[in-house]
């Protein structure tokens, strides 16, 4: 069944934001605007109305929103209605992201503005306000006593010298410029009663740039009053004069003033200090107007926020809660099993690929439905056939001969078979499943092939094969173990395949089929002279019978042949016996390349035509060998290679190491006519022999000296000729 709806109050919302920030927008124009207010604008009494009356507006706007709207979504989620949870989330999550940091910062602006106000209205400033006063006062005062007192100065001087008298008026001029001089004036004026004005200035200034004198001045000084003036020059600057009268100089007295020229650029930092401290003690009186004025500004503008984010959490909130409603109602039908259910879109948006979203899933799961039975039978089948292949290997685990144990990356036995239990006279074999392989094999004849185990764990991860001795009820039994790691699963440790077999019998049933070839050889190899033997007695017995006159030679002859096959065959058995009595091996920690050196030692000087190569590799660490052993392999194959080459030649020796198999190679090679292919795989059996007089025990030897060591042995071809015997020794015991 189609479901339609629409969204509705996208214009509204764009108006809102446009408004938003428009109004924002105006908002920092004014506080950047108000740097250039002066101190009333904030204490104008109809601003401060209009911005409590807006604040209260707003206030009881966002009042009115708040409770109408925690009425609705009470009614909404008492109804029960789909959203109303979402939408109560929406709104509070909306108030605490706005309301907490605008309190926040509400408080904080306001404890800033308070303490920048008083900052400006520090005590410290106080005092530099007070102290620049003082500074100007200071100034002003400096001046006008300096003028007084060189007023009085040349008062003095004129009444002393009777400068003004007719007869010496020619000398006042003259005076006056001598005064200038000496008092460092700018300005002196000499009023004589009715008389012409003397004005003497300083090149630096212009009459025409000031007043000579003042009548006021020479009114005061005349009435013997404190006479004193700041005039400003015309060219800049400003000229400060005090004016006395000249003692008994008649009535009216004379008047004798004196002036300084105070420079433009201080008369100019004066007026800016003068004009700075009125307009600080002017703000200062409007402290407490400008401080409210920022406080109204800060609510108004934390009102408004508040008022922005109520109305758009509302909003978002309605345009999220209508599709998640049609969404849920559509999602209910699907779970019932409506998987006809669609809802039509007229909305491009989020919501509308949404709603897509989930019509084509309901299509997907109409599709998937209708396969699923398919999926479901191809499932049991693939699970019956699993299941089939599970109990066959289970079968053919349980029933072969050789057993296996399967054990994990943390070492437990995950895999055990009956064979495997029976092997490792284990009794219960559920028991051990999940139990660490060094807790099944704990016991002390299980401790060689807990070693063997644990060496192919943490060792290399190649398969490898080894012979272990198991002591159970006073009886030792031989098992053949190939170790072989499981593929590494994620980022555990590779487990390890273990399989084992009891080659007991299998050995026994070898020895005594070599000791039978080796019986068989011996009684060949003893046969032999023993026709040249009885030859030569027959012969003797012959010549005595007949009493011929050689009988002498003949014995002789017969006697040496006797003799020589006899020290053959004692040769022979005191090879054999050298061969059934080689002793255990005793390994030890030794430089294998230390005992090729000694070897080759041996055979300093004796065969001036051979020569000893060496290349090693370096570095050799030290290996589990018994040293008088290996010498001895050494010496059979040098003692053969020298044969071989008639002792004229080239024996190399060179070892390498193969760190995949945790092998030392060891390659022993001459340049001889070589051995032929049919012969090579028989080159270590007890008695073959290519040499004419050999016994065929020296390389049988070598052998058995190799196979103690757990190693190998084989011979190839050297190129371009000669002889090449390899020999590897694992690096690990």
């Amino acid at each position: 069944m189609p479901v339609r709806f629409r969204l509705r109050g996208e214009r509204v919302l764009v108006l809102a934001l446009v408004t938003l920030v428009l109004f924002l927008s105006a908002l920092y124009a004014v506080i950047q605007k108000t740097e250039e207010f002066s101190p009333r604008f904030f204490t104008n009494t109809v601003l401060l109305t209009v911005l409590g009356f807006l604040n209260a507006i707003l206030l009881l706007a966002l009042l009115y929103i708040l409770f109408r709207a925690l009425i609705r979504l009470v009614a909404e989620r008492r109804r029960g209605t789909l959203g109303s949870q979402f939408k109560t989330k929406l709104v509070v999550i909306f108030l605490g992201l706005t309301l907490i940091p605008s309190i926040l910062l509400l408080v904080a602006s306001g404890k800033l503005i308070e303490h920048s106000i008083k900052k400006w209205f520090s005590p410290a400033v106080d005092e530099m306000v007070e102290v620049g006063q003082d500074i100007l006062d200071a100034s002003s005062q400096r001046y006008r006593e300096e003028a007084f007192h060189f007023a009085r100065q040349v008062a003095e001087g004129l009444a002393a010298d009777r400068l003004l008298s007719p007869s010496r008026r020619r000398r006042l001029r003259p005076a006056m410029e001598s005064r200038l001089r000496e008092f460092h004036l700018d300005l002196i004026v000499v009023h004589a009663g009715g008389e012409a004005s003397i004005t003497v200035v300083r090149s630096r200034m212009s009459l025409s740039t000031v007043d000579a004198l003042p009548w006021d001045l020479v009114a005061r000084a005349q009435g013997g009053k404190p006479a004193e003036r700041a005039d400003e020059v015309a060219g800049g600057g400003m000229v400060v004069r005090a004016a006395v009268a000249v003692p008994d100089s008649g009535e009216p007295p004379a008047v004798v003033s004196v002036g300084y020229l105070v420079p433009e650029h201080l008369v100019a930092l004066n007026r800016r200090l003068a004009r700075s401290a009125e307009n600080y003690l002017q703000t200062k009186a409007l402290k407490s107007p400008i401080q409210r004025s920022y406080y109204l500004v800060l609510s108004l503008v934390t009102v408004l926020v508040l008022f922005a984010s109520v109305w758009v959490s509302l909003v978002l909130a309605r345009r999220i809660t209508v599709p998640i409603q049609v969404l849920a109602e559509g999602t209910r039908e699907v779970a019932a099993g409506n998987l006809d259910f669609h809802l039509d879109v007229d909305t491009d948006d989020e919501f509308g690929i949404l709603v897509d979203s989930f019509n084509r899933m309901t299509s997907d799961l109409r599709t998937a439905k209708e396969g699923e039975q398919r999926s479901l039978e191809a499932l049991t089948a693939g699970n019956r056939e699993l299941a089939e292949r599970r109990r066959y290997m289970e079968t053919l685990l349980e029933n072969i001969s050789p057993g296996v144990v399967s054990i994990d990356g943390e070492g437990r036995v995950t895999i055990i078979n009956r064979s495997a239990c029976t092997i490792l006279d284990i009794h219960a074999q559920d028991k051990v499943m999940g139990l660490r392989v060094d807790e099944v094999l704990a016991r002390p004849e299980h401790r060689e092939l807990r070693d063997v185990i644990s060496e192919a764990r943490h060792g290399s991860h190649g398969t490898r094969q080894r012979q272990v001795t198991l002591h159970a009820e006073g009886r030792a039994r031989t098992v053949s173990a190939i170790l072989s790691p499981l593929p590494r699963v994620a980022q555990d440790a590779p487990g390890l395949i273990v399989v084992l077999e009891d080659v007991t019998d299998l050995l026994r049933a070898e020895k005594i089929a070599a000791w039978q070839e080796v019986a068989r050889r011996l009684a060949h190899e003893i046969k032999n002279p023993l026709t040249p033997i009885q030859l030569s007695a027959q012969r003797i017995a012959k010549k005595f019978r007949q009493g011929d006159a050689d009988l002498e030679r003949v014995v002789e002859e017969g006697t040496e042949v006797i003799l020589s096959e006899v020290r053959g065959v004692k040769r022979l058995l005191d090879e054999f016996s050298r061969f059934a009595r080689l002793p255990a091996v005793q390994p030890v920690p030794v430089d294998l390349h230390q005992v090729i050196d000694q070897a080759i030692a041996l055979y300093d000087g004796l065969h001036p035509h051979v020569t000893f190569t060496r290349d090693y590799h370096d570095p050799q660490q030290a290996m589990e060998l018994d040293p008088e052993q290996m010498k001895r392999v050494c010496v059979n194959l040098f003692d053969n290679a020298i044969e071989a080459m008639e002792g004229r030649g080239i024996i190399s020796v060179r070892t390498s190491h193969l760190a995949e198999s945790h092998t030392l190679r060891m390659e022993i090679s001459d340049d001889g006519p070589g051995i032929p292919e049919g012969d090579r795989e028989r080159m270590f059996l007890p008695y073959f022999s290519t040499k004419r007089r050999g016994t065929g025990l020296g390389l049988a030897i070598v052998n058995r000296i190799i196979a103690d060591h757990h190693g190998s042995v084989h011979v190839e071809m050297n190129e371009p000729h000669g002889s090449r015997v390899v020999i590897d020794l694992p690096t690990v015991a």
